[in-house]
């Protein structure tokens, strides 16, 4: 039978990945931008069970992870990416090409401190899906939604209020998100 051996993280040359998840790191509540810049390649991030993690810089999602395609979020429970610096994070993507970013996945899942979509997703040209399950505090969308032109799935379950105004035609979210080839929107 064959011996299972794990290098350490240190020999594994980052700019080469293109996957990654992480899970459960217990003693992280801020994720440092200079983390993103060697990780250039990457194409999916997943993001799991950080329960303490506060922080997460859109600025620097979009700005050194252009590969990336697909990001998902779950069980973060303390991070709230809508009250994010949102005044430096966004002069700060004002400055990146919209060409630059591949970005066409996004599943947020048990944010319970959301409130709102952080704005660094208007900045996503490419992105075709976004997914929100159970961001219970989520009570509206941002009026910039309607610039997402590309998108094609929206699915809001189990987000509390923003369940309910994005539902079809009766929805107080509705005139922004019509334009969506596909919205499932239900509370359960």
């Amino acid at each position: 039978m064959g011996t299972l051996t794990f290098v350490p993280l240190s020999s594994v040359p980052l700019n080469t990945l293109t996957s990654l998840t992480l899970i459960n790191l217990e003693d992280t509540e801020h994720q440092p931008s200079e983390f993103f810049q060697s990780l250039s390649c990457l194409q999916s991030l997943e993001i799991t069970d950080c329960y303490r993690l506060k922080s997460l810089s859109g600025w620097a999602i979009l700005r050194y992870l252009c590969s990336l395609e697909r990001l998902e979020i779950h069980k973060c429970k303390e991070l709230d990416l809508s009250s994010m610096d949102q005044e430096e994070d966004n002069k700060a993507i004002q400055g990146i090409p919209n060409s630059q970013t591949k970005m066409r996945k996004l599943r947020l899942v048990d944010m319970d401190k959301m409130k709102t979509l952080p704005p660094w997703i208007q900045y996503l040209p490419k992105l075709e899906t976004l997914a929100l399950y159970n961001c219970k505090n989520m009570e509206t969308l941002p009026g910039w939604f309607s610039h997402l032109t590309s998108l094609k799935w929206l699915k809001v379950v189990k987000c509390g209020e923003l369940s309910r105004r994005c539902q079809r035609d009766t929805g107080e979210c509705w005139p922004q998100i019509s334009h969506v080839w596909c919205v499932i929107a239900y509370e359960e």
